[in-house]
């Protein structure tokens, strides 16, 4: 099991050497508020840090969360695949992405699995000529994966975020 993981990381950085349509290069850095909902779990709620590192397009999350009776801490990369403009300051993007956490309130699970982000960005005071730095965007990332500890089996989520990042 160790390895395969080992595997889809290593297949996730190389892949991403080869990255397209995304529209800011540099870095970034961001929090973002998190809600949905988890099998299993009932209702999500958290926030996580976000960063992206210049040349690197995975972007990635530290998270820690909370529902009814327990606690997660875990994290996600995500490879956008596309990145395109909507209309003026609005784009759009979607990717693959994997996510690890663990959650604990009386038991202890881990879950790892594969997500697919979809987000809506709007960058703050874009103008015609200058890019903006500063974007606030909304995230949906359905997700599935395993689940082992004291309810094994399949793990599904649909968590939401809602946050903003400054790129440099």
């Amino acid at each position: 099991m160790k390895k395969a993981l080992l595997i889809i990381i290593v297949l996730i950085f190389l892949v991403s050497a080869f990255s397209f349509g995304e529209v800011r290069k540099g870095g970034a850095l961001g929090l973002e508020g998190i809600g949905g909902w988890s099998y299993g779990y009932g209702g999500l709620g958290g926030t996580a840090l976000t960063f992206k590192f210049p040349k690197l397009p995975i972007m990635w999350a530290a998270d820690f969360g909370f529902g009814f009776g327990w606690f997660h801490v875990g994290a996600t990369a995500d490879w956008w695949m596309m990145n395109n403009q909507i209309s003026g300051p609005f784009y759009w993007y979607w990717g693959l992405g994997i996510f690890g956490g663990i959650w604990t309130g009386g038991y202890l699970d881990v879950a790892f699995g594969g997500r697919v982000p979809v987000g809506f960005q709007f960058w703050l005071f874009e103008l015609t000529s200058v890019p903006s730095n500063l974007e606030l965007f909304l995230e949906f990332a359905p997700s599935v994966g395993v689940r082992l500890g004291s309810s094994t089996g399949l793990h599904f989520s649909l968590p939401v975020a809602l946050g903003g990042r400054w790129w440099f």
